[in-house]
């Protein structure tokens, strides 16, 4: 019980900050505006409304407005990144700098609570993110397109699994490195970014960028862009791998993260 009443301060107390109805406002408008900008673009391509004659055009057409929509897709994606890092790195942090959090702690609340607590604090932050953007986007899709495709929304879940996830081993890191390095490192610590990084190096580098590769885990993951381009959905069994793969990273983190709070020095 605990943990709901860290999480529904948490919660309600990100409701009041200004600065993240400033971030809210900012990132609908941006989406907003894209979503505009795909309307537009969509609007000058009778092809997409009329039928093309030439499949040539009609395949072109169909293309840029996919890409235009992958576009948007990464945009949502990205801001849920760093609005779950931002909220998660130094939502324990704040408190033990301002020594709130030794107040909180003389209550009936645990170490692991509070942590806990935080966390899905959080996560309801950037769940009313993703549930107002999907919204605008699934809205748009439909009324645009005249249908839904079932990768849109599906689309959308899963970047709120990413953000999450990212901002999970930020969290986790923020017990160890101080919260802004924690979120550079949790931003960049992606399987992919070694991997690319390996393309540029030789021998035993090579291995350990390939190594760190499969150690680490995976952003790429939870991105359905070919999905959207091509209209295709993940099976159901491919579903239910990523979120019990975010499950995972959600339920180590939370462990790593507890057990450093634990042993941390409040003074």
């Amino acid at each position: 019980m605990s943990i709901l009443a860290v999480a529904k301060d948490q919660f309600s107390d990100l409701l009041r900050r200004r600065y993240l109805l400033v971030i809210f406002i900012g990132a609908l408008a941006i989406i907003g505006m894209w979503v505009g900008y795909l309307a537009l673009m969509k609007s000058l391509f009778p092809a997409m409304q009329q039928g093309a004659q030439d499949a040539a055009t009609k395949g072109m057409t169909e293309m840029m407005i996919g890409g235009l929509q992958v576009a948007l897709h990464a945009i949502i994606g990205s801001i849920g990144v760093l609005l779950a890092l931002g909220l998660m790195c130094f939502s324990v942090t704040s408190e033990v700098s301002k020594g709130t959090v030794r107040m909180i702690l003389s209550r009936p609340v645990r170490r692991y609570e509070f942590f806990i607590g935080k966390w899905l604090g959080c996560v309801c932050i950037v769940g009313v993110y993703t549930l107002l953007v999907g919204t605008m986007v699934c809205t748009y899709t439909y009324y645009s397109f005249g249908r839904l495709l079932p990768v849109i929304p599906l689309s959308i879940a899963m970047l709120f699994l990413k953000a999450i996830t990212v901002g999970s081993i930020g969290m986790a890191l923020a017990m160890w490195l101080r919260p802004i390095v924690a979120l550079l490192v949790a931003y960049l610590a992606a399987a992919e970014t070694f991997l690319f990084i390996a393309g540029f190096m030789h021998g035993i580098a090579k291995s350990v960028m390939h190594t760190l590769f499969y150690a680490l885990p995976s952003y790429k993951a939870f991105d359905l862009y070919t999905g959207i381009m091509n209209g295709t959905i993940m099976s159901g069994a491919e579903i239910a791998y990523r979120v019990a793969y975010a499950v995972l990273i959600w339920a180590l983190m939370l462990i790593a993260g507890a057990s450093l709070f634990q042993r941390r020095d409040l003074a």
